[in-house]
This record gives structure tokens, sequence and C-alpha cells, in this order.
């Protein structure tokens, strides 16, 4: 907790830290490697996105609770998958894929043994908390149609797979998450350069109570009315 009091300087803060300073503290080190394509196929009037990743981090920072310092302990790896194809149907209707595929993994299991609580992981099918952390796949679907002039409908679905939040408890567990978004929007054009978009906006339409961090954060149906004015 960080408390802001009067200073002797004139225009100056003194902040109360808590946190004793960090001896020794290196850069965190990330090492990156991929492989993209990118494919425009005109005939089809499609588009794809894809690559495949493979992230290495050494030197990783986390608090200790036992030295009440920053320590430099954490090794990590991600590697995955990730696509979008976009189709086109005609110049008023589109549809995008997203799609992702992630696996995780780390040294964590040895820290929560060394005794680094920040790591024991409450998930009940693997010892890895950073691992558990992670959903290994998710995915998206939005399409988008533009009904006439005046009106352009769009909907888009979302799924994401299990994961365990990694700093809370495992009656915080995040089960698969399933949602479906619709909106519907009226451009409209004021004056010379100025339009504007009404939108009536419904998340989460057929009601699949999830919940998202912690257990008794339920995301339910909700909708509302947007407004965007540009000149």
């Amino acid at each position: 907790m960080e408390t802001n009091l009067p200073a002797v300087q004139p225009g100056e803060l003194f902040v109360m830290n808590a946190t004793a300073t960090s001896q020794g503290i290196r850069p965190e080190r990330l090492i990156s490697r991929e492989i993209g394509y990118i494919g425009e196929f005109v005939e089809s009037k499609t588009r794809l996105d894809m690559r495949i990743f493979s992230d290495l981090v050494t030197n990783g920072i986390f608090w200790s609770g036992a030295t009440s310092t920053f320590v430099n302990l954490m090794s990590a790896e991600y590697q995955g998958f990730e696509a979008t194809i976009k189709q086109s149907f005609n110049e008023n209707s589109e549809l995008t894929i997203n799609f992702a595929h992630e696996l995780a993994s780390s040294n964590g299991p040895a820290l929560a043994a060394a005794g680094y609580g920040t790591f024991r992981s409450a998930a009940p099918w693997t010892n890895d908390a950073l691992s558990a952390s992670i959903p290994k796949n998710s995915g998206s679907l939005l399409y988008s149609h533009r009904l006439n002039d005046a009106l352009i409908f769009s909907a888009s679905y979302y799924q994401q797979g299990m994961m365990q939040p990694f700093d809370r408890g495992a009656t915080d567990v995040q089960m698969m998450q399933k949602r479906t978004d619709m909106r519907l929007a009226h451009p409209f054009r004021i004056r010379g350069e100025s339009k504007g978009e009404l939108a009536l906006v419904i998340q989460n339409l057929f009601n699949r109570g999830y919940t998202e961090y912690v257990a008794n954060n339920l995301f339910n149906r909700r909708g509302y009315v947007t407004l965007t004015l540009k000149w």
C-alpha cells in the first residue's frame, strides 16, 4: 500500500513503499521464435493469417513473501498456434474465424517445493500454476452483414477453455466459457463530413452464466445502447 504525503520541497511527493530494495535483480530475458504465413486468395475472397510460436522466458521476476523482496528465479516456455481466416461472401457480408492453441510450462512446481507459495497450484489437473492459468484452446466467430444503407447486423461467438487464475484458489477455477453477442447498428450522416452511429448491443445473448476471475463475478446477459458522433 502506498501513501502520498506532503514533501519538504514544494511540488514533490514522498511515497512510502513497503517493499524492501531488491538487490541484484537482473532484467528478464525473452527469446521468441515464430513462423508465420499470410495468404490472399482472390478468387475465393479468403484471407489466411497464421503463425506457430515458441517463447522462452528466463530470469522471471516475482515477489518472494519469505524475503519480502523481488527475485529472479522463474523460467517459463510458451508454445502454440494461432490462425485467423477472413471470408468475404460479397460486398455486404463477411465472416472472421479465430483460433488459438497454446501450451505453457514453467519451473513453478520446483519453486513451490522450495517454499515459494506464489507458485502453489490450486488446479486439480496440474501442479504447474502457470500452465493452469492459460486456456489451451480459444476461438471466436464474427459475422457481419449490411442489411441496407441504414442497418448493419453483426453476431459473434466466443469460446475459451478451462483455466485456473494464477493467484486465486480452487473455488475460482474458470470452466469453459461460451458466449454469444449481437449488435445492430444504424449509421447516419449529419451534415457535410459529420456522421454518427446508433447501436444496440446485447452481450451473452443466451445467458450462459460464467465467471470471470473470481467465482462470484458472474457475467450474465446484458444490453446497452451506444451513440457515436464524428465531426
